[in-house]
């Protein structure tokens, strides 16, 4: 019974590609957030041994002692004291303002002369113009006072109102002294010598003239007086010594000994709900510098879940081993807590992250690795400062190591930085000498240590992520490996062939800058496949021994192409690294198989039934330069070593048909190789190609007599050799390398300016025309 393609098993669901994408979408950021929660909770368990949390005002229940080195800062609290006693020494300055006294008399001379009037008024009117003058001061005995008291006497009065206000006045009246100046002017009025209607008549007055301060605020003088007395004040620089006492047992906790725990890292930080979130906020931010930087720098490192878990994985790792070794040392007293944290492994991370990807991440992932251990090693930053500085000399030489031996010696150079790093932080921090001795010795060690720690990790990341290493790519290059040995007995052809194309492919990636260790590790198995079946390709194949003679275009298409298919497979049964597979199944991008196609089209009754698709490798273009160069390597190699060059030029542009068909075809349009680039390369090629050329002499055939004589001439120049008739027979001319036979005048000669060939002494060609094009495909 026939299934149904469209049934849906039971509990199953069915993922469009949209589903896939977004499901994966899904898993990069939970694995981003994931990172961030593990490394917030790392940070936040940290334990600094510190005292009890103090504050201003506390009973302190223990002794608390400063153990680590000399250390000075400048007191925000000593200079804050130092800013108040100055602001209490100056004094406001004041200006007596005349304006005011003035102000006071015409006011009371309006109301003087107003009241004058007042009284020669009919006397219907008169006590109404008095109430409206006098408001609220208004009684009908002073209205009959008034009334009595002659004009001049009023004036009289007004004399001496102003003669009391120019006395009192005299020294300047503050607004501030306002309430005590005008009791005391009415206390002066009281006690003058007047009757009881011309004491209402003068508070009237008082009343009516509205008295005002004249002493008045300068506020601009007082507070350039007050700026420049501040500008005086100094810095106040605090120095605490190891074993100094901060805080006594059963005293009260000044503002000045909270600030010195604060300085020293012996405060324990409260844990207030601010807290976490800062030290959230603080990952988070981190965290993003890193995705921005990998996605516009490393897209693989912020878009890849595999990606995302290398780099998580060692930064987790990282800062929990570091958070283990501050805990042990914050737990510690004296001169170990001022050592043991010169072990932090920063430089281990600097050299795993140098050798498995580059220096450019490396550099960047130390700094922001440092930033993370700042918030551990708040009361020490010596260590952040002596471990990030070894880091980055690291990061600058670990680029030249090559064999994973090296790693050992090269711990000892870390460990020798970290030496002169901590002898200048004890010289500036004035550290007794023991201390810095010791720390030394842990300084010394903990480079051993980083550089033991890298060896161990990165074989493990290696295989856990299938990550490139220079090393690892060394010992794939080794001919020891097994594929390797395998090409050697059971597709020679093959091997040689791969070799060739590692040294084109190296010297084009050195050309460019790409990565040479891996384009020469690919080239040495990118034709694993030819292993399956090496008979059906041409550099194993015996002269005259051409097995897709007899096949149909169509079946020996089918045969070229699955080499690339059984290669990925066969690598990924030997667990190469993930690029070199990529390389593999690149390597010939969705080319034609050319002859074979044309074949087809020349056997068919009708060649526009032949499908172009049906004679092509249905696999990937290049997504990396590595994977263009090993694809133009592999070309260009097979290519002239089925062909006749006879000068660099016919080499040149050889090179430059190839590259540009590979161009035209659209296999480069998924790199990021430029056109600059393909000439650097295609140069390389030329360069390499012609070192392994020799132009020579082409000596035409002989016939048997002609060998003879020949080798008549040999014998007598080296001997009666065994085996000699062979070497004639095999290739005279490779002989004439190494015996001269200059002068010989019986010996076939040429014209001068006549090219070699590659043609051999039997005047026959160990390779057709269609070996020629086959060379072209494989």
């Amino acid at each position: 019974m026939a299934k149904n393609p469209n049934r849906r098993g039971i509990g199953r669901r069915v993922f469009s590609s949209q589903d896939k994408e977004k499901l994966t979408e899904s898993f990069q950021w939970l694995r981003w957030m994931i990172i961030i929660f593990v490394t917030f909770g790392v940070l936040i368990l940290r334990s600094f041994g510190g005292s009890e949390a103090l504050s201003v005002g506390d009973i302190s229940n223990e002794d608390i002692y400063y153990e680590g080195s000399t250390l000075s800062y400048m007191s925000d609290v000593k200079y804050e004291q130092a800013r108040e006693a100055v602001k209490e020494q100056v004094n406001d300055i004041y200006e007596l303002d005349q304006t005011k006294i003035t102000e006071v008399k015409e006011r009371l001379a309006s109301f003087v002369s107003e009241l004058a009037e007042a009284k020669d008024a009919d006397e219907a009117d008169r006590s109404s113009l008095y109430e409206s003058l006098l408001g609220d001061d208004y009684s009908a005995d002073l209205g009959a006072t008034l009334d009595a008291v002659s004009v001049d006497r009023l004036y009289q009065l007004e004399t001496d109102f102003n003669s009391m206000l120019d006395q009192l006045y005299a020294p300047g009246i503050r607004e501030s002294d306002m309430d005590a100046f005008q009791e005391q002017f009415l206390h002066q009025i009281e006690d003058g010598n007047y009757s009881e209607g011309e004491k209402q008549i003068l508070n009237a007055y008082y009343t009516a003239a509205k008295l005002e301060a004249n002493s008045i605020y300068d506020e601009e003088a007082t507070e350039s007086i007050l700026e420049a007395r501040l500008s005086e004040v100094q810095p106040v620089e605090v120095t605490v010594r190891p074993g100094q006492i901060v805080v006594q047992r059963g005293t009260t906790v000044t503002e000045e000994q909270v600030e010195m725990l604060n300085k020293t890292g012996l405060a324990e930080h409260d844990k207030n709900f601010l807290y976490y979130p800062g030290i959230f906020l603080y990952v988070l931010c981190l965290y993003f510098l890193i995705y921005i930087y990998c996605r516009r720098f490393f897209p693989y490192y912020a878009y890849d879940n595999h990606g995302i878990r290398f780099l998580g994985a060692f930064l987790v790792g990282f800062l929990i081993l570091c958070q283990t070794i501050m805990v042990v040392t914050y737990s510690m007293n004296g001169t170990l807590y001022s050592v043991l944290g010169y072990l932090l492994p920063l430089p281990a991370l600097a050299i795993v992250l140098t050798t498995m990807i580059n220096q450019r991440f490396s550099y960047f992932l130390v700094a922001i690795a440092s930033m993370f251990l700042a918030v551990m090693t708040l009361s020490q930053p010596a260590y952040l400062i002596v471990t990030l500085i070894s880091s980055l000399f690291t990061v600058h030489m670990v680029g030249r190591i090559r064999e994973r031996y090296q790693l050992v010696a090269f711990g000892f150079y870390i460990g020798i930085i970290n030496v002169v790093l901590i002898l200048c932080m004890g010289f500036i921090g004035d550290q007794n000498t023991t201390t810095m001795v010791i720390a030394s010795v842990v300084g010394l060690a903990g480079g051993f240590l980083s550089s033991l720690l890298a060896l161990g990790v990165i074989p493990i990341a290696e295989n856990k992520f299938s990550m490139n290493t220079p090393m690892k790519l060394m010992e794939l290059s080794n001919p020891g490996h097994p594929l390797i040995k395998r090409l050697m007995t059971e597709a020679p052809g093959t091997y040689y062939h791969s070799v060739l194309v590692g040294n084109l492919a190296e010297a084009g990636a050195d050309a460019i800058g790409a990565d040479s260790l891996l384009v020469r590790a690919a080239s040495y198995f990118h034709d694993i496949g030819k292993l399956e079946r090496p008979q059906y390709f041409v550099e194993n194949q015996e002269p005259n021994m051409n097995p897709h003679e007899k096949l149909t275009p169509s079946l020996s298409t089918l045969i070229i192409i699955s080499h690339v298919k059984d290669g990925v497979e066969m690598a990924e049964d030997y667990d190469l690294p993930q690029a070199i597979i990529d390389i593999i199944n690149e390597h010939h991008g969705n080319s034609v198989v050319r002859y074979f196609y044309h074949k087809a089209k020349e056997m068919a009754d009708n060649p526009d039934e032949i499908s172009r698709e049906a004679f092509s490798y249905p696999n990937p273009r290049p997504q990396t330069r590595e994977s263009a160069i090993v694809m133009m390597a592999d070309s260009v190699q097979a290519a002239l070593q089925s062909q006749s060059i006879r000068s660099r030029g016919d080499m040149e542009a050889r090179i430059h048909e190839i590259i540009q068909a590979q161009l035209n075809d659209g296999q480069f349009e998924e790199c990021d190789l430029t056109f600059r680039d393909l000439h650097k390369i295609q140069e390389a090629f030329v360069n390499v190609l012609s070192g392994l050329s020799h132009y020579r002499i082409a000596y035409p055939s002989l016939t048997p007599k002609g060998e003879r004589m020949l080798a008549d001439r040999l014998k007598k120049k080296m001997g009666d050799v065994k085996g000699i008739s062979y070497l004639v027979n095999e290739d005279l001319t490779n002989q004439t390398d190494f015996v001269d036979l200059s002068g010989d005048e019986n010996l076939p000669s040429v014209s001068d300016g006549e090219e070699a060939t590659d043609m051999p002494l039997d005047g026959t060609t160990d390779n057709t025309a269609m070996k020629r094009n086959q060379t072209d495909e494989n």
